[in-house]
Formats: structure tokens, C-alpha cells, sequence
């Protein structure tokens, strides 16, 4: 790799300097040429010749030969009486142009954090910036931090293994064997490239150079860390087995994944206290039968334990209230991601006392005791700086929340977390059970999140309907005036209490909102507001989508001209029918709902086919201040 990129740098200084000695020649016939730009002009050449010379080693001699060719011409064009030959000696170079004056290199240039942060805008991940970093690499000043940014992350070991000597393999078959005894003179240029790499993702099984590579590094003839300031190390291939190769000084984030219990044990043995993000995701599945879940839990919670300054931690896999303890203490602790499985379920916390730093949370679980798991868990936080905060419940056998629960469990979260700091809310609660009246959830149960004024991000999907009326979204509306995404949907279709009328509140109090989902009765059509009508200011523009769910509706195109007359440029609406296959034709003793719900979609995708142009006809209305044609 390394031979290939020196050789690809070589062709793109080549064609820059073509590019350049034309540019120079065509100046000089226009007598714009400077006093000094000849002579720059000449010394990079010069300069080429001689960096050609030097890999004359890696080029192809008729290669070679052609580049010696096109410099004899270039330097002739110039009006100088050298070789390529006579620029390559040592004893000529120093005279080559003592005219030249040295061209002055900015200050900035010379601060090393201002030449990484001019590499670091090239994207190393695409083809086009590995090329322009390899063509930085070249410069004496880019050198080491655009190679540097090229060795950053590195996907495979391929890249590395290809700068050992040719000689030191022998393949067949894709097979890779060692031809001979690896000397200390073969890791030479290996190690000049390892000691780049910041960030390395394994493959997602053990691969015949992953072997070859472990039996090498433990050979007596190297024992050193193969990668010695790897920071951030992703492992996917499972078994653990030479992980140790890897676990340099530097380590500061680790995710495992792909681990299976028996892998799990192995972690206690690590000693890895500079660890800051930690991820951790395997094949727990038989953890409710099994009793090897249980030892997965002790085994996790006594590695979590021996972290002291973790930083993000994301487990697939319960913990003991221990290493919740541990967690909760700890000052550092920002991002917090847990799974909770059965054996891990109970939990003993002091009242308000931990996770004082917290600003990310997310847990997941089919456990039916999850919510009260939860929620002892929120009791034990202290006005936490909470940011984001995610839940998603999915199992057969989880009960259904009430208004009263709901309720309880929002004002919990507000009681224990900054009213500031909240930006976002995700909460799914999903069950296979059928719903009924008594499952309805009243707006009243969001009364409590209403002190959450700095919400950006709202989204609420549960199995049980919702009944909330206009006012509950009123209040709502006047509570967030921050909010951008607001979608509040359920798995099955209901009457609505929303009515469109709640959408001139939405408008007018959430002035970013840009993703918008409820489920709303449009088969009554509110008069339009007679303020934004006339004022295209007051009409609502950022908002672009809007998901109806299961909305009722009666006409196509009255319910387009106030959605219009509302929401200027929205443009996408979609059902809760959208994935679902619509048939063409209605069959007979087809269900009654799923009728109704056909029927609906399909108005409401005219709704949305009558947007664009009733959008065209306001603007121009606009233009031209004529009455409108809700008027």
C-alpha cells in the first residue's frame, strides 16, 4: 500500500507540475510573468527531478524513462541548460539556481494543530481525499499528519500485511502461509504505518490473516503492542482470542460484539482503566431459561465495576444493582445505554442521589417488570442534566399503561430531571394484546412533560389509542415552542379527539416544527384563519411532513385547502396504510374497518396530490395581492 500510494503521488505532483510549467509558458508569451516566478518555476522542477530520481526504484524503467524525457523538455522550455541527470547529483544541487530566492512558508504553517485541522477536512473514507491526502503526504510540511489521517482508521488488516516483503507469504487458494522465518528487519515498515493507525474495526469472524498475523506477534522476535496508540478498538469478530494483541496504552474506547457468555468471563481479566466508551453486545438470547445468563450478568457487573472514568456505556446484556451503583456515582458517566433482562430485575437505589451527569439514557426490554424497573431507576437520579431520554418496551406479556400510569411515570421523569436541559423524548411501548375503550389514554397523562420547554424531539408510539382533544394539544403546543419533530400515533386505529383545528395552535406556537404525526377527525373542516390568509409571514413554513395515521376524512380537496392555508409548504403526507398492500378493488364482506381505512388512505393521498398546485396558486395570489381562495 505504502509503494502504491508513493507511486500515485509521484503521477499527481507530475501532472500539477505540467499543469503549472504550462501555465508559466503561457505567461511569459503574455509578458505577465513576474520577476521572480521563472525562477520558482525552475526549482520546482528541480525540485522533481530530483524526488523522481530518488523512487526511480518503484517506477517502471520505460516509466521512468518518459518522466526523464518530458524534465529534459520542460527545463529547455525554461531556458535552462540542465539535465535531469545533472539535477540528481548531490554536488550540483546546491547550485542549481542560486538566484532563487527561498519562498517564504506562512508562520501558521509551522503550528502543528493548524496543519492537522487543513488535513482533517479531507474525507479519508472516500476515494477522492485518500487521493488528495496522498498527494499532501508529499509535501514536507503535510507529510506525517496526511499520513497520519490516511492510517487513522483502518477497516482491515490487509493494508498493513501488505507492507511486509513480498517473499515473507506464500499464497494459494486464498490461503495465506508464512514462506519462511519472519526477521526483525520485515516489521520495519509495518510498524513505521501501525504506529498511525488511531482507530481499527475487525472483521466479523476470524480471518487466515488475522492467524497468521497473531502467530507472527507472538513470536520471540517481536513482542510489542502491534498497533502502540490505537485510542478506539471495535471488535466483531466474537471470540476474544488475541484481542490482547490490541489492547494498547492508548485505549480509551472498546466495543465488543457478536460475544457469547462464554466470552463474557474473559473481560474480568482486562485491565483497561482509561476506558471511556464502552460497548458491549452479543448473543444473550437464551438468558431466560438458561443459567448462564445469570453469569453473564455477574461477569458484566464486575467489569463495569473496574471502569472508574466511563464516559458512554452501552450494554446488550443486564446488570447487577451494583454496577448500577458503580454507574451512578460515578462523575463522569454522560451516556447511559441498558437492556434489561430477567435475573437483573430488581433494584435497590438511594432516593435522588445518583447519575448527578447524566445527559443521554436509553433502555430497552421485553420484560413485563421493566417499567417498574424504570422508574426505580428515575427515583434515584437528582435533577440529572438529561439531554435525550429513550425507552422501547416490546413483549407479549407487557400490560397496558392507563392515564393514571402514564401520568405517574411522566411526572416522575419531570420530578427527577433538569426542566432546562430535555430535548428529546422517545418512548414505544408495543404489546401483541388487543386494546379496548378502558385502555385509553386521556391528554391528562402528558400534563406533566408541559414543563419541558426546551423539547425538540417528541415521539410517542404505544399500542393503547389515545384520547387527546384539542386543548391537551393546546397546552402542549404553548409548552414546547421549541419542538421539531412532534408525533404522538398508536398501533391501532380509533376515533380521534384531535380535530383540525388543533393544527392553527401547532402553527402558531411551534413555529420550527418540521415532522408532525397525530391521528385527527378531518371530516369536519374549521374556517380558515383569517389572519394567516392574507399574511404569507404568519403562514407556517418549516413543516413539510405530516403522518395522519389512521384520520378519518370525508373530502379530498377542502381538507387540502386548509392544509395549505395552514402549512405553506407542506408536501408529504402519509397513513399508517402506507406499507400495507391497498387492493385495487374492494372485495365483498371484506372487513368494515379495514374498508374504512382503505378509503381513507386513498383521500388522503389525493389530499396530497392537491398540495403542490394549491401551493403555486397561494404564492402567486401573494404576489399579485389578490383575494384569496379560501375567501
Amino acid at each position: 500500500m505504502a509503494d502504491a500510494l508513493i507511486l500515485n503521488n509521484l503521477h499527481v505532483a507530475y501532472n500539477i507540475l505540467l499543469r503549472n510549467v504550462t501555465r508559466t509558458l503561457r505567461r511569459r508569451a503574455d509578458s505577465t510573468l513576474g520577476p521572480d516566478d521563472m525562477n520558482h518555476q525552475i526549482a520546482e522542477v528541480v525540485q522533481f527531478c530530483a524526488e523522481a530520481s530518488q523512487r526511480q526504484g518503484l517506477l517502471a524503467p520505460a516509466d521512468f524513462q518518459v518522466i526523464q524525457t518530458s524534465m529534459r523538455d520542460m527545463l529547455q522550455e525554461l531556458g535552462v541548460s540542465l539535465t535531469p541527470e545533472s539535477v540528481t547529483s548531490s554536488s550540483n544541487a546546491p547550485a542549481l539556481c542560486p538566484e532563487t530566492p527561498p519562498v517564504a512558508m506562512h508562520r501558521g504553517l509551522l503550528v502543528s494543530d493548524i496543519v492537522w485541522m487543513i488535513v482533517s477536512q479531507l474525507d479519508s473514507h472516500s476515494a477522492d481525499g485518500r487521493r488528495e491526502l496522498a498527494a499532501l503526504a508529499r509535501s514536507k510540511i503535510f507529510h506525517h499528519h496526511a499520513l497520519d489521517a490516511l492510517w487513522k482508521t483502518q477497516r482491515t488488516l490487509r493494508n498493513l500485511m501488505g507492507c511486509f516483503p513480498a517473499d515473507l507469504w506464500r499464497l494459494s487458494n486464498q490461503s495465506m502461509r508464512l514462506a519462511r522465518a519472519p526477521q526483525v528487519a520485515d516489521w520495519e515498515r509495518v510498524l513505521q504505518y501501525s504506529v498511525r493507525v488511531r482507530h481499527f474495526i475487525t472483521e466479523d469472524f476470524v480471518t487466515e490473516t488475522m492467524i497468521c498475523l497473531a502467530r507472527m506477534l507472538r513470536s520471540r522476535s517481536f513482542e510489542n503492542v502491534f498497533m502502540p496508540n490505537l485510542e478506539k478498538l471495535e471488535w466483531g469478530i466474537g471470540s476474544l482470542e488475541n484481542i490482547d494483541l490490541f489492547l494498547g496504552p492508548q485505549i480509551t474506547a472498546i466495543h465488543f460484539a457478536n460475544l457469547y457468555p462464554e466470552d463474557v468471563a474473559v473481560l474480568q481479566g482486562f485491565d483497561l482503566p482509561n476506558l471511556t466508551e464502552v460497548g458491549i453486545t452479543g448473543h444473550f438470547y437464551h438468558r431466560h431459561s438458561n443459567p448462564e445468563g445469570i453469569n453473564v450478568a455477574d461477569n458484566l457487573s464486575t467489569f463495569i465495576c473496574g471502569l472508574p472514568r466511563v464516559r458512554t456505556l452501552h450494554l446488550d446484556a443486564g446488570i447487577h444493582n451494583d454496577a448500577i451503583l458503580h454507574l451512578g456515582g460515578l462523575p463522569t458517566l454522560r451516556n447511559l445505554f441498558l437492556t434489561v433482562f430477567a435475573g437483573c430485575m430488581t433494584l435497590n437505589l438511594p432516593h435522588m442521589a445518583l447519575f448527578h451527569h447524566l445527559q443521554s439514557f436509553e433502555i430497552k426490554s421485553d420484560e413485563e417488570k421493566a417499567i417498574d424497573y424504570t422508574r426505580a431507576l428515575i427515583k434515584s437520579w437528582d435533577e440529572s442534566p438529561l439531554h435525550s431520554f429513550e425507552m422501547t418496551f416490546d413483549s407479549d406479556i407487557f400490560p397496558f399503561l392507563t392515564t393514571s400510569t402514564a401520568e405517574t411515570f411522566f411526572r416522575e421523569l419531570s420530578e427527577h430531571c433538569s426542566h432546562t436541559h430535555l430535548t428529546s423524548i422517545k418512548i414505544e411501548f408495543t404489546s401483541s394484546s388487543d386494546t379496548t375503550e378502558a385502555n385509553l389514554i386521556l391528554g391528562d397523562a402528558f400534563q406533566p412533560l408541559c414543563c419541558f420547554t426546551q423539547l425538540r424531539t417528541v415521539v410517542i408510539y404505544m399500542t393503547n389509542n389515545f384520547a387527546l382533544d384539542d386543548a391537551a394539544i393546546a397546552d402542549l403546543a404553548a409548552s414546547w415552542p421549541q419542538i421539531e419533530e412532534f408525533s404522538i400515533s398508536s398501533r391501532d386505529a380509533g376515533p380521534s379527539s384531535t380535530t383540525l383545528s388543533a393544527l392553527y395552535v401547532l402553527a402558531r406556537h411551534c413555529t420550527k416544527l418540521r415532522a408532525l404525526c397525530l391521528c385527527l377527525d378531518a371530516t369536519t373542516i374549521p374556517p380558515p384563519d383569517p389572519l394567516a390568509i392574507h399574511r404569507p409571514p404568519l403562514l407556517h413554513a418549516t413543516l413539510t411532513r405530516l403522518d395522519v395515521s389512521y384520520s378519518r376524512i370525508s373530502d379530498a380537496f377542502t381538507v387540502a385547502r386548509f392544509l395549505s392555508a395552514t402549512f405553506i409548504n407542506l408536501d408529504q403526507l402519509t397513513t399508517a396504510m402506507e406499507n400495507q398492500r391497498i387492493p385495487a378493488e374492494i372485495q365483498a364482506g371484506e372487513d368494515p374497518e379495514f374498508t374504512e381505512q382503505v378509503e381513507c388512505h386513498l383521500v388522503w393521498k389525493d389530499v396530497e396530490r392537491y398540495l403542490p398546485e394549491l401551493r403555486e396558486i397561494r404564492m402567486e395570489e401573494f404576489r399579485r395581492g389578490q383575494q384569496s381562495i379560501d375567501q
